[in-house]
């Protein structure tokens, strides 16, 4: 086996004004020669029993090789800062790929399983003060993509997910050191990118994994 190699090349602009900061950034990045195991051809089976590398009953082989390489390219971008004398923070960000995939040096690219070609999240907070709580919410947008077993049927996606979690946090009145934290997460789908159950992709029935779509929860911390 050869070694596995890594290209990366990134170029970042960044710029701080007043308590705020701003980021842009491009990159490119290739993986060659990964290491992965495939199925042995009829052909080389034959070719590994006449050199007495595998018995001559043996009918399926499978063997270890540096067949795969990946590539993705893409931009990022972010927002953060404060404001009100810091009771107010915020932030987003933002991030646009294009990958692919090749199983094998001869074969074709092919786009990543799961992996979205957009994503992004936004959060912002706001500290009341006094013995009132900090309130914060917080989002994020998953773009569509493909189902992790895609290219063993039709390929099939996976809808956009979108997600907003509120949250109060603060101190419990009366009783020091006892701190509080509530939040209530609400996702757009219930489809994750992943199939269970028997799969039947190839005739385009299939079950993805289910997710919730609401979630509360509340914590209790107690500093000694």
């Amino acid at each position: 086996l050869a070694p596995e190699t890594v290209q990366s090349f990134e170029a970042t602009f960044e710029q701080r004004a007043k308590g705020q900061r701003f980021l842009f950034g491009v990159f490119r990045t290739t993986f060659a020669d990964l290491v992965s195991i495939a199925d042995l051809t009829p052909a080389e089976i034959a070719s590994a029993k006449a050199s007495g590398q595998l018995l001559p009953f043996v009918k399926s082989a499978e063997q270890y090789g540096n067949l795969a390489s990946v590539s993705s390219w893409g931009f990022n971008a972010a927002v953060e800062g404060g404001a009100f004398s810091r009771r107010l923070h915020y932030g987003a960000t933002f991030t646009a790929a294009v990958s692919s995939q090749r199983a094998a040096k001869n074969a074709p690219d092919t786009p990543i399983t799961v992996a979205p070609n957009v994503s992004g999240n936004a959060r912002v907070a706001y500290d009341i003060g006094g013995p009132w709580p900090t309130v914060g919410v917080v989002g994020r947008i998953v773009g569509s993509r493909l189902v992790d077993l895609a290219f063993d049927g039709s390929p099939a996606y996976a809808p956009v997910l979108v997600e907003v979690r509120g949250t109060l946090s603060g101190k419990v009145p009366v009783l020091r050191g006892l701190t509080y934290r509530a939040s209530l997460d609400w996702i757009s789908t219930a489809q994750s990118p992943y199939i269970v159950g028997p799969t039947g992709v190839a005739n385009g029935q299939f079950e993805l994994s289910p997710l919730d779509t609401l979630r509360a929860a509340v914590g209790l911390s107690y500093d000694l």
